[in-house]
């Protein structure tokens, strides 16, 4: 698994609410998927992940611009709920540094049971919860493959789990005080006459908004579109149980990856202004890089024994400048402390592993700390804005 905060060389993907009103900021906090659809394109990118311990810059940079968030959503590319200990993380790095911003989590709903209320003490106040089918048969039509734990097991015994949990999702979150929003992908010949019967199901488990997305036809599937009559009918149903329930079209969801599953992607729309995460400055304009061979991003950081810093020459290339040499292992926080001095020129650190100490620790000295395994020259190119290069596996 690869992680790097996103986006890199572009703005954070920002999106208006269904009704426009305020600004919300996606955080993109889920490396690992739960689920995938039969019919979502393959351009799942786990590797486009803001750890938690960045969150506080990014918040504090928009908040000194003057461009507070009037809400956060945390979303993919994967299912928050699939890492919840990172992301019960990042719910307490908002709360630190901007307790009044209203957060929301977009999941399948899977292992709320587990984590409902501790989410709601961290500050959660709303989910939206992607739920394409509440009948087994309808979801063993859509769904590729689900996976309840850690490890994927045969659709027959996954699809029960699912749709227990999603139901289980609903109530736990409406006992612990979080607002619940059921987002629904019409997928025609396929779920489009039981949207009906998901939206009589959730408003009897107390969820009262709803949003209906039509499927949107790429290259790689041979499906057609939900089209605007298709849509109205489904909505003219769904009225009868949610009134409040409302379309959501593609150009007000572009942007905000999803689970792995029914809506791959959600409301989205640059703004500018808004901060990059992660950006040489005047003052820091290096990047440090753990390799064994000058071309991989292949070593640990707690195995790395130098670094190789890139930055830019006079003429504005960015280039391999220098190696320098890290302090030597022993010593605790205080190891990483010292390497934050010896890299102040540095705004990040891309390493293939780090623990959660020197993540933290770094940050604290204004250093990012990037998790990737590709080619080191295409992920430094990336940072500095050029083209990423993805090392094929």
């Amino acid at each position: 698994m690869n992680v790097i905060p996103f986006p890199m060389s572009k703005r954070p993907i920002l999106a208006g609410s269904v009704e426009r009103q305020g600004t919300h900021l996606l955080l993109p906090v889920a490396p690992r998927a739960s689920a995938r659809i039969r019919f979502a394109a393959s351009d799942f990118e786990s590797d486009r992940v803001l750890l938690p311990e960045n969150v506080p810059t990014l918040l504090k940079q928009m908040i000194a611009e003057g461009n507070p968030p009037g809400e956060i959503i945390l979303a993919g590319p994967g299912d928050p709920l699939a890492a919840p200990h990172q992301t019960c993380k990042t719910l307490e790095k908002i709360r630190g540094c901007c307790r009044d911003l209203s957060i929301r989590m977009l999941t399948l709903g899977m292992g709320m049971e587990h984590h409902a209320e501790k989410m709601a003490r961290k500050g959660l106040g709303k989910i939206t919860l992607l739920v394409d089918a509440v009948a087994e048969e309808v979801a063993a039509r859509l769904y590729a493959w689900i996976r309840p734990g850690t490890k994927t097991i045969p659709l027959s015994r996954a699809i029960p789990v699912l749709l227990e949990e999603q139901q289980q999702a609903v109530s736990l979150c409406l006992q612990n005080g979080i607002e619940v929003t059921i987002r629904t992908t019409v997928y025609p010949g396929y779920n489009d006459e039981h949207i009906e019967k998901i939206a009589g199901k959730m408003a009897a488990l107390g969820a009262a908004n709803m949003e209906i997305v039509p499927f949107q036809k790429h290259s790689e599937i041979d499906l057609q579109d939900a089209d605007d009559r298709l849509m109205e009918s489904v909505l003219n149903q769904v009225h009868g149980y949610i009134p409040d329930a409302a379309i959501l079209h593609e150009d007000a969801i572009k942007g905000q990856t999803a689970t792995g599953s029914s809506c791959q992607s959600s409301c989205g729309e640059n703004r500018p202004g808004a901060p990059p995460l992660t950006a040489p400055r005047r003052e820091r304009p290096n990047t440090a890089v753990t390799s064994s061979n000058g071309m991989d991003i292949d070593l640990h950081l707690g195995q790395a024994r130098e670094v190789l810093i890139y930055g830019p020459r006079e003429d504005g290339l960015t280039c391999l400048l220098e190696r320098r040499r890290l302090p030597e292992p022993g010593g605790g926080e205080r190891r990483w402390q010292d390497l934050g001095e010896m890299l102040e020129d540095c705004f990040a650190l891309l390493t293939a592993g780090a623990g959660d100490t020197p993540r933290r620790v770094l940050a604290g000295s204004g250093i990012t700390v990037l998790i990737s395994e590709d080619g080191t020259e295409g992920t430094v190119d990336a940072l500095y804005g050029g083209g990423r290069k993805r090392k094929k596996k």
